[in-house]
């Protein structure tokens, strides 16, 4: 595979076959330069098992397969990338994702202007561009945890009695 790809021009990959003995080498297809998101909005409270289902696009590979983020199954995202790459961008695309499916949202705006938009959204609670807000609202997303996790463990609340809540913390 890679004295194929450094001696004959192209992006090249190579599809094994190991029970049958056979390879086929082939051009990688393009990625292409924009992906549509088109978020479903919904009109009423999300279920558990919607919660559970939920994904948000994030791409396409070269195959043209979507590529998500499931909450549900990584509740972490974790986006970086150099000055000017997208993940500002990418962030209002997810937090527009967040918002349509009717989630708490939650912003730490480090630049105190990326997020400004975003005040007047439903479902975006809170946009924290102050330092000090931006404490008061990881405090506030702590003791938040540390309820929900008391009443798990005393058995006076189950995981699907809480409605999802998304904190996104840009820069």
């Amino acid at each position: 595979e890679k004295i194929v790809s450094s001696m004959l021009p192209g992006r090249w990959r190579a599809r094994w076959d190991l029970e049958g003995d056979e390879v086929v080498f082939e051009i990688r297809p393009p990625m292409p330069d924009f992906v549509l998101h088109q978020p479903n909005p919904l009109t009423r409270e999300l279920t558990h098992a919607e919660y559970k289902a939920f994904r948000i696009p994030i791409g396409v590979d070269e195959d043209t397969l979507e590529q998500f983020w499931q909450p549900s199954v990584s509740p972490h995202c974790l986006v970086i990338g150099g000055t000017g790459s997208g993940k500002t961008s990418f962030q209002h695309t997810v937090l527009t994702h967040l918002a349509q499916a009717r989630w708490r949202v939650w912003v730490l705006d480090g630049k105190r202007i990326e997020f400004t938009g975003f005040r007047d959204w439903a479902n975006v609670e809170l946009v924290a561009a102050r330092v000090e807000h931006q404490v008061r609202m990881i405090h506030a997303a702590h003791a938040l945890m540390e309820e929900r996790y008391d009443k798990l463990v005393a058995g006076t609340a189950r995981l699907n009695d809480f409605e999802p809540l998304a904190l996104i913390i840009d820069e």
